[in-house]
């Protein structure tokens, strides 16, 4: 027997696209917690967990109560491990935001061109103690003179975006891609002579 399987497929795509539209109504922004893939059935399941976990959580209140009902582990993209990904789920049923970003901060320092080097020093210190307290570890190569890490960090932290996590987790920077060359050609030397 020859099962139409597009058919199949174009039913898949409109229950995915009434679940999407369900979101919407509940105003949730899916964006933020899903991505979609080229296979339906995944996603309508993915989105039917999803909307069974929302009204779960608008009934029990809380992650303690829904944990008791079987409710373990969000089904949010991308995992990111159970306490971020439920800060995530709660914060993104309430509306709240799941990312931050340091730009008003980083705006009252100044650039790094013409500024003395213990002002570049200091300026340094202040960035790197406020994302520490974020839970990020910046861990630029020391080679690199301050001067441009405390550029290259403030530029980076006027355009960037991080995701909430929870308390404990740490979110790693290592900076310029262009640092780390010799590196990686110091790596594949190594990995040539074994």
């Amino acid at each position: 027997m020859i099962v139409d399987t597009r058919a199949q497929k174009n039913e898949l795509k409109r229950e995915r696209a009434e679940l999407m539209a369900h979101f919407h109504h509940l105003n949730l922004n899916l964006e933020e917690v899903w991505q979609a893939s080229d296979d339906p059935a995944r996603d309508v399941k993915l989105l039917s967990d999803l909307r069974d976990w929302v009204y779960a959580y608008w009934a029990y209140e809380d992650r303690k109560t829904m944990q008791r009902h079987g409710y373990d582990y969000p089904p949010i993209q991308p995992g990111m491990g159970p306490e971020d990904d439920w800060l995530r789920f709660e914060r993104w049923v309430k509306g709240q935001p799941l990312t931050w970003n340091l730009r008003e901060e980083v705006g009252r320092t100044p650039p790094a061109e013409g500024l003395p080097d213990n002002a570049v020093k200091e300026h340094w210190a202040y960035l790197v103690a406020l994302l520490d307290h974020k839970g990020v570890a910046v861990g630029f190569p020391p080679h690199i003179p301050l001067r441009e890490r405390y550029a290259y960090l403030r530029s980076m932290l006027i355009i960037e975006e991080f995701d909430l996590v929870a308390p404990g987790s740490i979110t790693h920077l290592f900076g310029n891609e262009e640092w780390y060359e010799d590196e990686e050609s110091e790596w594949e030397e190594m990995e040539e002579e074994v």
